[in-house]
């Protein structure tokens, strides 16, 4: 059975690997030093870890570490909303903690949205902003 490796350990030896191959070609180094500047908000291990790549040094290899740190500086520039559960997301921003904390209104909310949904899903469904007025003309 194989050891399992700490995710501290599994990252060294990619940065390890990283460093390796970028040392070792010059090719290597250049597209380092080009993904460092290109991507600013990346961090630098970050980068190096991407070449600890399997067959590295083919195109459809760099490609991919190219695709990896873009990616990844995409993400730093573009940050993710803000998690909304779906009493955040359909109720009025008053009764959303009323309706998360009290089991009897969560009870009565999942039949309200049962319902709503029962009534369009013969039409191919509903969107947010109409279940959003749904629920506030059933709520009124």
């Amino acid at each position: 059975m194989a050891r399992e490796i700490p995710v501290e350990e599994h990252l060294e030896r990619q940065l390890a690997a990283g460093r390796k191959v970028i040392a070792n070609d010059a090719q290597s180094r250049a597209l380092f030093a080009q993904l460092k500047s290109e991507c600013p908000d990346v961090d630098e291990d970050a980068i190096v870890r991407a070449f600890a790549t399997p067959g590295f040094g083919t195109k459809n290899v760099e490609a991919a570490v190219v695709a990896t740190v873009r990616q990844k500086q995409f993400n730093a520039q573009s940050p993710r909303p803000a998690f909304q559960d779906v009493y955040d997301h359909l109720l009025p921003e008053d009764l959303a903690e009323e309706v998360r904390t009290d089991p009897e209104y969560r009870a009565q909310f999942a039949e309200l949205l049962a319902e709503i949904e029962e009534e369009f899903d013969p039409d191919g469904g509903i969107s947010d902003a109409d279940m959003r007025r749904e629920i506030r003309d059933a709520l009124a």
